[in-house]
């Protein structure tokens, strides 16, 4: 509540002094009389105004809102408080109007950035209920390789999703990661928002991509689950050893999110020694026992991405 501050200023008061202590130093009435004292006159507002404000303020976001706030003053007699304050909102029309496209029902980004998460707790692949991340410790040297030859790789990931009636709330949806290759050689305008990309048998006479998996969006949120999945990431190809969980948020301008999936360690053991690195590093790392004998043979990772829109053809 906005509270405001009069300053009043009261100027021009003719006043008449009498034959006591109380006129100002050095003055004299008319009887004669030089006050020589000063005055020493104080006088206390002792009013005290006591406003006690009863607001209720009701908002339930049902593609309508409506709000009713009523102050009652039960202060000062002499400086009631008589207004009141009745309004409604009604400027929502929908849940989440403005942050959930509604005019499409498919669509096509392209991965822009690109980081392994920055701690282990990242999306659940074992489903244990807790994150899986297992590459964070070694996070770093991950994404500088990643940031190397990101910008300037002429396969990019792409990220396609279809068939969707509602991009607040839909319970089932189509989506697919896609590999496709910027074929003009100019990457300066690949992460342009209006850039084309070539996905050659990656798609069908459709458009969409051939191999895909179906999701879901709750509040705005969606989810997918992929059984096969393929990255070109880093200038490596990442084939996933487990189901390839994603997450995130879209509208028509961007997409955010996160993918995890496990990779084996025979992978892992290749892209270390490429690398420099001891590929003994690999087996040690691994955190997922994807043929449940007991063993861990596969290592999660947990990216975050964001992206931008895009066509494949």
């Amino acid at each position: 509540m906005s509270r405001f501050v009069l300053l009043a200023t009261l100027a021009g008061c003719s006043q008449t002094y009498s034959t006591d202590d109380k006129n100002p130093t050095g003055t004299t009435d008319s009887g004669g009389f030089t006050e020589t004292d000063a005055d020493t006159d104080t006088d206390a507002d002792t009013d005290t105004d006591t406003d006690t404000d009863t607001d209720t303020d009701t908002d339930t976001d049902t593609d309508a809102d409506t709000d009713a706030d009523t102050d009652t003053d039960t202060g000062d007699t002499a400086n009631p408080d008589t207004g009141s304050d009745t309004g409604s909102d009604t400027g929502d029309s929908g849940s989440t109007t403005g942050s959930c496209p509604s005019s499409v029902s498919e669509m096509v980004w392209v991965v822009a950035t690109l980081e392994v998460a920055t701690n282990r707790d990242g999306l659940d692949l074992d489903g244990d209920g807790t994150g899986d991340n297992q590459l964070a410790v070694v996070r770093d040297a991950l994404n500088a390789s990643i940031l190397e030859t990101f910008p300037t790789t002429p396969i990019v990931l792409a990220w396609q999703m279809w068939e969707v009636q509602d991009w607040c709330d839909d319970p089932a949806i189509v989506g697919a990661f896609l590999s496709p290759s910027d074929v003009d050689g100019d990457h300066t305008d690949d992460y342009s928002g209006t850039e084309a990309f070539s996905a050659g048998s990656q798609i069908d006479a459709s458009g969409h991509a051939v191999e895909y998996g179906t999701g879901s969006i709750s509040s705005s949120v969606y989810t997918f689950s992929f059984a096969n999945g393929e990255f070109y990431v880093g200038g490596f190809t990442l084939t996933n050893a487990t189901p390839v969980v994603v997450q995130g948020t879209a509208d028509e301008s961007t997409n955010t999110g996160k993918f995890a999936f496990g990779l084996s360690v025979e992978l892992m053991e290749e892209i270390a020694v490429a690398e420099g690195y001891d590929p003994a590093l690999a087996s040690g790392l691994a955190d997922l026992d994807t043929d449940a004998d007991g063993t861990p043979d596969a290592i999660s990772v947990t990216f975050d991405f964001t992206a931008v829109p895009a066509t494949v053809y």
